[in-house]
C-alpha cells in the first residue's frame, strides 16, 4: 500500500507513480490511499495514470486532522496491507501514528524534500518519530547525507533510493524543432516561495537592462492552487508573481500556464529548462529534462550538481543572486546551436546512466522484502 496526500502534480507523485509500476511488473499487489488537506484545483492530476497502470486509489476526504488520522488508520488497517510506503512528511507522520501501538505490516517512510537551514526541531521529531518506521528511503545523496549525520540513530534504517524516469516515454524528439527567434526557457513547479520564481523574474529585469538585444521568454507551468477560478489560502505567492510581472513590465516574457497531463512535448520544444529553487532534493523535472535531452539551467543545491555538470549539459548558478541566474541564462544564449544539441545528448547519457527505472525497481522490490520478511519473522 502507498500512502500519498493527494495525486496533485509534483516529482513526488510522479516517483510515486513510478513506483506503483515497478512493484507491480515484479508481482505485487498494488493500491494507493490518497487523504487530502484541502480543495484546490488540479489535486488528481496523475490519478488517471494510475488508473491506466490499474492501481485502486482509496480517498480519505478532507476532514479535521484529528478525524483525519483515525481515517486513515481505519482504511490502511482494513486493507492489511504486507508494508506501507508513505511519500512526503506528513503521510509518513500519519503512516508512523497509524503503526501505534503495534502492527503486522512493514512500514517505509520517505524523506523526499530538501530544507534551507541546518537541523531545527521539526526534523528532530520527525526524525525521532521514524523510529517507528523498518526503513527510512531518502532520494538524494545529500539528503541521505543530512538524515544520518543530524539523525545518527537512524543509520541502520536508512537507505538511498534515487529517483527514475521511464527512459522510453521521456526521450528526445525524433527530429529537433524548427528554428525561432529567441531563446524559450521552460519552467515547471508548483507556485511556492521555495521554487523561487521571484528571483528568476528579477534575473530577467536584469537581461532586459544588460543585454536589451536578448529575446527571452520564459513559460512557467505549475498548480496556483486555485479552487475553480478563485483563489485559495495557498495561492498567494502566485498573486504575488503576477503583481510583480505587472508592475515591471515582464507579463509578455515571463508567462504562467496551469499544469498539463503530459509535458514531454514541452521539454522537446523548450530551448533550456531552468529550475531556480532555493533548495531541492532530487528534482524531479531536471530527470525528465535530461532524458528528453534538454539542457538544464539550476541553482547549485543538493544534487543538483550530479544532474548538471556546469558546462557539460548545462549551467548552475547561485539561486539566492538573480545576476547569477542572469549569468547563466546568458551563457546558454551565447552557445551555437550544435553546442545546445550536444549539452543535450550529455544529458541524455547521464539520465540512462544515473535514472533507469530497472536499477530503481530493484533496489525498492529488495528493501519491501526484506521489511516484510522481517517484519513477520518478529510477529
Amino acid at each position: 500500500m502507498l500512502l500519498i496526500e493527494a495525486l496533485t502534480t509534483g516529482g513526488a507523485q510522479r516517483q510515486l507513480l513510478n513506483l506503483a509500476v515497478q512493484l507491480g511488473g515484479r508481482g505485487h499487489r498494488v493500491s494507493v490511499v490518497v487523504y487530502h488537506l484541502a480543495d484546490y484545483n488540479h489535486r488528481d492530476h496523475f490519478r488517471g495514470e494510475f488508473e491506466r497502470a490499474g492501481v485502486p486509489v482509496t480517498d480519505v476526504p478532507v476532514m479535521a486532522p484529528w478525524r483525519r488520522l483515525w481515517a486513515v488508520r481505519r482504511t490502511v488497517r482494513a486493507a492489511g496491507p504486507d508494508v506501507v510506503i508513505a511519500f512526503l512528511r506528513r503521510p509518513g507522520l500519519l503512516a508512523e501514528l497509524t503503526a501505534l501501538p503495534a502492527r503486522r505490516f512493514a512500514l517505509i517512510v520517505s524523506e523526499r524534500t530538501g530544507k534551507e537551514g541546518g537541523r531545527d526541531m521539526k526534523d528532530l521529531t520527525r526524525f525521532q518519530l521514524h523510529r517507528l518506521a523498518d526503513a527510512v528511503v531518502a532520494n538524494s545523496a545529500h539528503l541521505e547525507h543530512y538524515v544520518r549525520t543530524a539523525a545518527p540513530w537512524l543509520r541502520t534504517r536508512l537507505r538511498q533510493i534515487t529517483n527514475s524516469v521511464d527512459l522510453d516515454h521521456f526521450r528526445p524528439a525524433g527530429a529537433p524543432p524548427p528554428p525561432h527567434p529567441g531563446l524559450r526557457i521552460l519552467a515547471i513547479g508548483r507556485f511556492r516561495p521555495e521554487k523561487n520564481f521571484l528571483a528568476l523574474a528579477a534575473a530577467l529585469r536584469i537581461l532586459r537592462t544588460t543585454e536589451p538585444a536578448l529575446d527571452v521568454t520564459v513559460d512557467w507551468y505549475g498548480n496556483n492552487f486555485f479552487l475553480g477560478q478563485q483563489p485559495t489560502g495557498r495561492s498567494r505567492p502566485y498573486l504575488e508573481l503576477l503583481d510583480v510581472l505587472r508592475e515591471t513590465g515582464l507579463e509578455d516574457a515571463f508567462r504562467v500556464h496551469p499544469p498539463v497531463g503530459d509535458v514531454v512535448a514541452l521539454y522537446q520544444k523548450a530551448d533550456v529548462l531552468c529550475l531556480p529553487s532555493r533548495y531541492e532534493s532530487l528534482p524531479n523535472v531536471v530527470c525528465e529534462a535530461l532524458a528528453c535531452g534538454l539542457p538544464v539551467l539550476a541553482s547549485a543545491v543538493s544534487d543538483n550538481d550530479r544532474l548538471v555538470r556546469d558546462g557539460e549539459n548545462g549551467f548552475l548558478f547561485d539561486p539566492h543572486e538573480p545576476r547569477s541566474i542572469a549569468e547563466a541564462i546568458r551563457r546558454f544564449a551565447a552557445l551555437s546551436a550544435d553546442e545546445r544539441a550536444a549539452m543535450g545528448r550529455t544529458g541524455r547519457r547521464l539520465a540512462e546512466e544515473l535514472l533507469s527505472p530497472a536499477t530503481a525497481a530493484v533496489r525498492w522490490a529488495d528493501l519491501v522484502e526484506q521489511v516484510v520478511e522481517a517484519r513477520r519473522a518478529a510477529w
